[in-house]
């Protein structure tokens, strides 16, 4: 494997098992059921643990690699 694709790889890896903790911290903190109230939105806590959870895959690699580029 390439330098590149297994730094790639790296990030990804370490990203996913911080969002796994943000998220548990997150919701935590904040119940999905009032979050959905107070968005105007209708989803059951399954849904908002599933978005959350790759929102914050999302944006944890963003953030990671946003200092290098």
């Amino acid at each position: 494997m390439r330098k590149q694709q297994r730094n790639i790889a790296i990030v990804l890896w370490v990203a996913f098992l911080m969002a796994i903790a943000a998220e548990g911290v997150f919701f935590s903190l904040f119940n999905p059921d009032e979050l959905a109230m107070a968005s105007g939105h209708e989803w059951e806590a399954m849904g908002a643990y599933t978005v959350g959870f790759f929102c914050f895959w999302g944006v944890l690699p963003c953030a990671a690699c946003w200092p290098c580029g």
